[in-house]
C-alpha cells in the first residue's frame, strides 16, 4: 500500500524500490523474498528487467513486484499501476492480462494435469487474438527463490497435488509495454 501511496510522476523506479524495502523491514520481514522491482513504461516490455534511475512519468504503466521473506518463505505480489488514464490497446491488454490471471487461479486444483492448464491458457490467448502477446506459461513454483520449479508449460506432464504451491504469473507483451499480474 505504501508504495502505491507514494508512487507519482517525478519519482524514480529505484526510489520506489527503496520505499518497499523500508516498509518490509519496518513490518518485520527477515529479508527481501526475491529481488523487488518497480519498472515503468518501456522497462515493462521485458518480463524481467531491472529497476533503474528512470523517472516515472504521467501516463506510464508501472509494474510492481514486491516480496518479503517471512519465516523462511518468500511470497511475492506483482501488479500494474497506471499513472493516468488507461485506454485503447493498453487498456485492452491490461484487462486481458487480469482476466487470464483470474482464470488461471480458477483452474488450479488437485488432480489436474499441468499441461492441460497451460494448453488451455495458450488457447485462450489465441482465441482472443493475443497469440503474438503470449510469452510463457501461466504458473511456476514459489516459496524459496524467484521463479522456481515446477514450471507449468504445455509440455508439463505432472498432476497437481494437494498442497503444491504455485505463483500464478501472467505476463502479456504489448507493442510498447508489458503487463504482469
Amino acid at each position: 500500500d505504501e508504495v502505491i501511496r507514494q508512487l507519482k510522476p517525478g519519482v524514480t523506479e529505484l526510489q520506489m524500490v527503496g520505499v518497499a524495502q523500508r516498509v518490509i523491514y519496518e513490518e518485520g520481514a527477515e529479508y527481501e523474498g526475491l529481488p523487488m522491482y518497480v519498472f515503468s513504461e518501456k522497462s515493462t516490455s521485458h518480463a524481467i528487467s531491472r529497476s533503474g534511475y528512470r523517472t516515472i512519468n504521467k501516463g506510464d504503466i508501472v509494474q510492481l513486484n514486491l516480496s518479503a521473506k517471512v519465516d523462511g518463505y518468500s511470497p511475492a505480489i506483482g501488479l500494474p499501476v497506471v499513472m493516468g488514464k488507461l485506454e485503447g490497446e493498453r487498456r485492452e491488454l491490461v484487462e486481458f492480462c487480469r482476466q487470464m490471471h483470474e482464470w488461471t487461479g480458477e483452474q488450479l486444483r488437485a488432480g489436474v494435469t499441468a499441461s492441460d492448464v497451460a494448453k488451455a491458457f495458450l488457447q485462450k490467448y489465441k482465441d482472443a487474438g493475443y497469440e503474438k502477446n503470449y510469452v510463457y506459461g501461466p504458473c511456476h513454483g514459489t516459496g524459496m527463490i524467484e521463479v522456481e520449479a515446477p514450471w507449468m508449460e504445455t509440455a508439463s506432464d505432472y498432476i497437481l497435488q494437494k498442497n503444491m504451491t504455485f505463483q500464478v504469473d501472467t505476463f502479456v507483451s504489448g507493442s510498447t509495454f508489458g503487463c504482469r499480474w
